[in-house]
């Protein structure tokens, strides 16, 4: 398949996804957890492909330096947050060897006493070198090694025997993706961190002057928080 076909399937697959997302949380058939879960699957297939595609992402956020000590099973706090320290398997096609991948994973709430986590990764078989490879992430080569800051509009209007129900949704978020290069293996993976989802609604079909720009103040403090969870992930060696 050719890249610039790819492209338009890999975005129309995006959008389609970001807009069922939007009104499924809309709806409360799902809530946000749902919303979240499928913005970030959507994404994750998006940002994970790209190396294969030769197309290089330039975001103006870098993940920056350093790193935090922990220890597989450690909870951690990242902004109002609690994270479980996970390590999760893979191996290098090339040599057979055996690594894992050491990630925060979220605990998200449901209840008082019930809670969910997930988390993606995925690998693929690849020759090797690629120009888009030119970061490095816990000693490996990586690309895409950056944090992608996004605002989502979604305008809804549906006419009802009874009325008509419309808005206009908008949220923020900050996005890290990235592919490490492991012998012949590319291990993808992504974390995505967002703001608070709002609704205005408009009598006269104008929306210029409803939106609330204030409540997409979050910026800073989504890059920063996923700049202190990168710096919890390592790529180890199993013996």
């Amino acid at each position: 398949m050719k890249t610039k076909t790819l492209k338009k399937l890999v975005g129309a697959f995006g959008l389609s996804l970001a807009v069922s997302g939007l009104l499924f949380a809309q709806s409360g058939e799902f809530g946000s957890q749902k919303l979240k879960e499928t913005m970030q699957r959507s994404m994750f297939f998006l940002k994970s492909i790209q190396p294969a595609t030769g197309t290089c992402l330039n975001s103006p956020f870098r993940i920056g330096s350093g790193h935090l000590e922990s220890q597989i099973g450690d909870i951690v706090r990242i902004g109002k947050k609690r994270y479980m320290i996970e390590a999760f398997p893979f191996i290098d096609y090339g040599t057979g060897d055996h690594y894992y991948l050491k990630v925060p994973v979220e605990i998200v709430k449901n209840g008082k006493t019930s809670y969910s986590m997930y988390f993606d990764y995925s690998t693929i078989y690849v020759r090797g070198g690629h120009s888009c490879y030119r970061y490095r992430l816990s000693g490996y080569p990586s690309a895409n090694n950056q944090i992608f800051y996004q605002e989502y509009f979604n305008f809804h209007k549906n006419k009802f025997d009874t009325g008509i129900e419309e808005g206009l949704s908008y949220f923020n978020d900050a996005f890290f993706a990235t592919s490490v290069l492991v012998g012949k293996t590319n291990l993808s993976f992504s974390l995505w961190m967002e703001g608070t989802p709002n609704t205005v609604h408009s009598k006269d079909a104008d929306y210029t002057d409803d939106v609330e720009w204030t409540k997409l103040k979050a910026k800073r403090q989504l890059i920063n928080n996923i700049r202190k969870w990168v710096k919890y992930v390592e790529i180890v060696k199993m013996p």
